[in-house]
C-alpha cells in the first residue's frame, strides 16, 4: 500500500457521494490496519502528505445536513403512485415500507435475509447494527401492509432463501446478489423523483422522516425515545390515529435525540445486569427532582433496595 494508492484512494472517495465525516472514518481504518501491519505511516511521516489530505478534505465540508425527511405521508403515497406489478416496483414499495416501519440504516437493509423475518411476530431481525455496542442485534417490527409488501415480493421475485433486497439487471432479472448502498441510494432517489421531491431523498430519509412523523403526531419525547430504541413499527401504531397537518414540521437536534436512545439502550442493559442482585461496591449517585425522564424518588427506592454497602451515597438535588 504505497503513499501514491493511498492517495489515489482518497481522490477517488473525495469525488464520490461521501461527506467529510465518512470519509474521515475510512482514512481512520486505513492507518488502525497500517498501525497493526507495522507499516510506515505516512501521516507521521509526511507532512506534505499530511497537507495533501487536509486540502482534499475541504473539498467536502464538514458540517453534516439533516436528511430530507421521507415521512408516513410521503410512504402513503408512493404506495399509490409505483407500479407495483413491476419487480422494481414492488422492490422500492417493499424496501421503503420496511425502512419507514423499522428504522433500520441502509447497511441493516441490503444484510436483511428470508430467515430473518418472523411473520408471526411481524419482526425482521437485525444481526448487527452502527450503534449495537454489545452485539446483541435487534428487531424491527413491521405493519401489516410492510408484511404484505414483503410477501408479494418474495413470491414475484421467486426469493426461497438468502438476501431479502436483491440486485435486479437492466432486464429486471432478480439476481442472487444484495442490492449494494450506491444501488440503495438511487432508489431513494428515484423515489424522491416519482414523490415530486426532486430526487432528494437519502438512506437516512426514512429515519429522519420516522422520527418526525412520531413527533408532529404529538408522542412525547420520553415516548419515542423506547420507540426508537427497539425500532417499533410506525406504520403499524399510526395508521388508524395520524392526524399531522402539513404545515406542523417538527423541529429537533438529533444530536440530543441520539443521546437520550443511547442512554435509554445503556441504562436497559445496566438494569438486566443488576436485576435480581445486591451491588456491594458503594456508588455514588446524583439525580435531580425536576429531572423529566428519571422519577428520582423511584430511583431512591430502586438504589435502597439494590446497593448495600454503609458508605452508599444518593444526591437528589431538590425542585427550585
Amino acid at each position: 500500500m504505497s503513499k501514491n494508492t493511498r492517495k489515489a484512494y482518497l481522490e477517488f472517495m473525495i469525488s464520490g457521494p461521501l461527506g467529510h465525516h465518512s470519509i474521515k472514518r475510512k482514512l481512520a481504518s486505513i492507518r488502525f490496519f497500517i498501525g497493526i501491519s507495522e507499516l510506515p505511516d505516512p501521516w507521521k511521516h509526511s507532512k506534505l502528505f499530511t497537507k495533501f489530505v487536509s486540502g482534499q478534505l475541504k473539498q467536502k465540508p464538514a458540517a453534516q445536513k439533516q436528511a430530507k425527511p421521507l415521512k408516513m405521508r410521503d410512504v402513503v403515497k408512493l404506495n399509490r403512485t409505483l407500479e407495483l406489478n413491476t419487480l422494481l416496483g414492488l422492490r422500492d414499495a417493499a424496501l421503503i415500507n420496511v425502512a419507514l416501519d423499522t428504522l433500520f440504516r441502509a447497511s441493516n437493509i441490503v444484510d436483511i435475509e428470508l430467515n430473518h423475518i418472523d411473520w408471526d411476530a411481524k419482526t425482521i431481525f437485525s444481526p448487527k447494527s452502527k450503534t449495537d455496542q454489545w452485539g446483541e442485534g435487534f428487531d424491527g417490527y413491521i405493519s401489516d401492509e410492510t408484511a404484505g409488501l414483503l410477501k408479494r415480493w418474495i413470491e414475484k421475485a421467486n426469493i426461497l432463501e438468502g438476501f431479502l433486497f436483491r440486485k435486479l439487471s437492466p432486464k429486471q432479472t432478480v439476481q442472487a446478489e444484495p442490492m449494494q448502498y450506491q444501488a440503495l441510494l438511487k432508489r431513494y432517489a428515484a423515489v424522491g423523483m416519482a414523490l415530486d421531491k426532486k430526487g432528494a431523498f437519502t438512506c437516512h430519509s426514512t429515519r429522519t422522516g420516522g422520527e418526525l412523523t412520531m413527533m408532529e403526531a404529538g408522542v412525547p419525547m420520553a415516548d419515542i425515545v423506547p420507540f426508537l430504541e427497539k425500532f417499533t413499527s410506525l406504520v403499524a401504531v399510526f395508521w388508524a390515529g395520524w392526524s399531522a397537518k402539513e404545515d406542523n414540521f417538527a423541529k429537533y437536534n438529533s444530536a440530543p435525540l441520539s443521546g437520550a436512545i443511547e442512554y435509554s439502550r445503556s441504562a436497559s442493559v445496566f438494569r438486566e445486569k443488576i436485576a435480581n442482585k445486591t451491588v456491594s461496591s458503594p456508588p455514588l449517585m446524583v439525580v435531580s427532582e425536576s429531572d423529566s425522564v428519571i422519577d428520582a424518588f423511584k430511583v431512591k427506592e430502586y438504589f435502597n433496595e439494590s446497593f448495600v454497602h454503609p458508605d452508599n451515597r444518593l444526591i437528589i438535588f431538590p425542585r427550585f
